[in-house]
């Protein structure tokens, strides 16, 4: 059985496919896919989508640091009501966040994916959720700020230096690995260097990816294929590193301890 902790399926590119999508991914032996939201209009679809297809989807409501500087308040607002409104049928809260590279070394936009995730945050501590996290260039920032909430985090696709790695992983944290670890070689020492009881997998569909993926729609059937690719890092049977992996899906998403 597999794990897909991390897939937009919500976007507009799936939209009219999501059947077909959640059909292959089981008869792939995906076990779980956790449909994360960037936006308001985005959470109110994976709610609809995890009510379609359960017990496969679970929704993860947030606002996405991309969508955070163009989002309104009132916005913002709605999607923390949301989360606290279904927090007992939610896998988490995400994708949220920060992003360096994004903000462009503009003041204000920092700021605002600051406040943004703040209440993200703040949010998820009183649902009692995980937090699912964009950290592109910022790892060390989402983790200072994370660390002021008592939450559970999943850095979603870490690429960080490997000393934050270190600290993330002291905390307690989790990482994801994807389809990129195919053929990068800064992915690949970071499963090397994190436990395999603190990594998840993942597809961060509909992102595209290159290697043996190259000609290939990104949905849950490439799972295994990065299963396999993470087993062959830390030396071990695929079978081994998927039974692992559900197991900490398991112990990280109280949604899915629920289904058990």
């Amino acid at each position: 059985m597999y794990v897909d902790s991390h897939i937009h399926l919500a976007d507009e590119a799936y939209k009219g496919r999501v059947d077909r999508i959640v059909e292959e991914a089981r008869r792939a032996g995906v076990k779980i896919i956790v449909a994360n939201s960037e936006d308001l209009e985005t959470s109110l679809r994976t709610l609809e989508l995890a009510e379609a297809y359960p017990p496969t989807v679970l929704p993860a409501l947030g606002v996405h640091p991309w969508c955070a500087c163009e989002a309104e308040d009132s916005e913002v607002g709605e999607v923390s009501n949301l989360i606290l409104k279904h927090g007992g049928r939610l896998a988490a809260v995400g994708e949220v966040g920060l992003d360096l590279a994004y903000a462009r070394g503009k003041q204000e936009a920092w700021d605002r994916q600051k406040k943004v995730f703040s209440l993200m945050l703040e949010t998820a501590e009183r649902v009692g959720l995980p937090v699912i996290a964009h950290s592109r260039r910022s790892a060390g920032e989402v983790l200072e700020v994370a660390l002021t909430y008592r939450v559970k985090m999943v850095f979603h696709w870490f690429s960080g230096e490997i000393q934050v790695l270190r600290r993330i992983l002291d905390e307690g944290f989790y990482i994801t690995v994807g389809p990129s670890i195919h053929y990068s070689k800064h992915i690949q020492r970071v499963a090397a260097e994190a436990p395999l009881t603190s990594i998840l997998t993942e597809t961060d569909g509909p992102v595209r990816y290159r290697g043996p993926f190259e000609s290939l729609e990104t949905t849950p059937t490439l799972i295994p294929m990065v299963v396999e690719k993470l087993a062959e890092v830390k030396g071990l049977k695929p079978d081994e590193v998927a039974l692992q992996i559900l197991k900490n899906c398991e112990k990280v998403f109280p949604a899915v301890q629920s289904l058990e």
